[in-house]
């Protein structure tokens, strides 16, 4: 599989288009006012501005784990609740469908790849 660069500009893109309950920015939005916009479950915020500071780096609410370990993406939790793997809470998104192959290696490689804020 190629690795192509991606930068968070790129993930942030699906997590306003391809995740949640649709009331922002596409058939599913991860920063749906009631998801990680204004609510900010967990604590997550995915709203513009604050997504990075509030992803990189910070430990999850639900298990003692990273969310998004820099180089790390087996062991980040974004990647674990994306993929199922969790063993507290549901993965993600909570409605619609998972994310297919092409977004979650996107999200792979922009973590293997330091996780920049780029």
């Amino acid at each position: 599989m190629r690795s192509e660069k991606i930068s968070f500009a790129g993930v942030a893109l699906l997590a306003g288009s391809r995740c949640g309950d649709g009331t922002t920015t596409g058939p599913r939005s991860c920063t749906s006012s009631s998801c990680h916009g204004t609510a900010q479950m967990a604590g997550l915020d995915l709203r513009s501005g604050p997504s990075y500071a509030s992803l990189v780096s910070v430990r999850a609410t639900s298990e003692p784990i990273l969310r998004v370990i820099p180089g790390d993406p087996d062991g980040s939790y974004l990647v674990i609740k994306l993929e199922g793997r969790q063993s507290v809470g549901d993965r993600m998104p909570q409605t619609g469908s998972p994310l297919d192959t092409v977004d979650l290696t996107n999200i792979r490689n922009w973590i293997s790849q330091g996780a920049l804020n780029n």
